[in-house]
């Protein structure tokens, strides 16, 4: 079920459609792409939470998840360093049709910190989509608390958000977005079915889970050719996060990586990592035909079998 769109002080950016950024796992039509993008006011329902399958970003802090801001909490954010141009992508279902997003420069202030003062301000941002992108700007004077909205209008497969210039904070570099919302018309999917795919899936160095044909967990490994060492453990782990509708269609689907980024807070306040983030895009498609994963555009063939 869809909900009604958030109310918000919102100001609408500028959209520029071109013929780049497609995305291998597109399934929208020439016509699509090239329909005029709505105005801010005919944006349908939000549908973060109905038709995104999956949210990655280049980096990530270990309390701040890249799908923390699509989670409705205004309490939780995705949250990274600006200085390095962070990028989070929203993995969409297909079918779905994007009006428009909507966005603030910073999250709101809690009652311990004031996030538009210590940390830094998106400056301007590019939202890319299939077919198209566009720009979104915000000012440190008269931008906070403002939402603003960025007309789309087509039907993607992603709409990725790449931070191009921030105005550092007092304390921190740092970006946080607690929400991000997209708004238009999610697709039909179908629930778990026990004729669905089960087992365990592997190609290259991916393994997913599969239930009833949905996922519910999987790993990507970072070892040579997927193998673990025989003397220990691999080298890292990225453990992947659920997709709750049927998604052994034959398409290609994105994962999500749940990262597992350490680090540590110093006496000025910033942050300091201690381990890697993961900036990776896994998807893989499953059906009648195989298994097959796509790991940041290297493809391999793989199996099922009992988990």
């Amino acid at each position: 079920m869809t909900s009604a769109p958030r109310s918000s002080a919102a100001v609408t950016a500028s959209a520029t459609t071109t013929a780049s950024h497609q995305s291998p796992a597109t399934t929208a039509s020439a016509s699509a792409r090239q329909a005029p993008p709505p105005t801010a006011a005919d944006f349908g329902p939000d549908v973060s939470r109905t038709a995104v399958e999956a949210v990655n970003a280049s980096a990530a802090y270990d309390h701040n998840q890249p799908q923390f801001a699509l989670d409705g909490k205004s309490d939780t954010a995705w949250a990274a360093p600006g200085e390095a141009k962070p990028w989070i992508e929203l993995s969409l279902l297909p079918g779905t049709r994007v009006d428009g997003i909507e966005l603030a420069g910073q999250r709101d202030a809690t009652k311990t910190k004031d996030y538009w003062a210590a940390d830094s301000v998106i400056k301007r941002a590019r939202v890319v989509w299939d077919g198209g992108e566009g720009e979104i700007t915000f000012a440190r004077a008269s931008d906070k608390g403002v939402r603003k909205k960025l007309p789309i209008g087509a039907v993607t497969r992603r709409v990725r958000l790449e931070i191009l210039e921030i105005e550092r904070g007092e304390k921190s570099s740092d970006i946080d977005i607690a929400e991000i919302g997209i708004f238009g018309v999610a697709p039909a999917t179908s629930p778990a079915d026990p004729k669905g795919l089960s087992g365990l899936c592997r190609a290259g160095q991916l393994r997913v889970r599969f239930r009833e044909g949905t996922v519910y967990g999987g790993e990507w490994v970072d070892a040579p050719g997927g193998i673990e060492p025989v003397d220990g453990p691999p080298l890292w782990r990225w453990m992947l996060l659920p997709i709750p509708v049927r998604v052994d269609d034959g398409e290609w689907h994105t994962l999500g990586v749940r990262y597992a980024e350490e680090s540590e807070m110093l006496d000025d306040g910033t942050k300091a990592v201690t381990a890697r983030s993961v900036g990776k895009l896994l998807r893989f498609r499953a059906g009648p035909d195989g298994f097959e994963a796509d790991q940041d555009g290297k493809k391999a063939s793989g199996k099922c079998g009992p988990s």
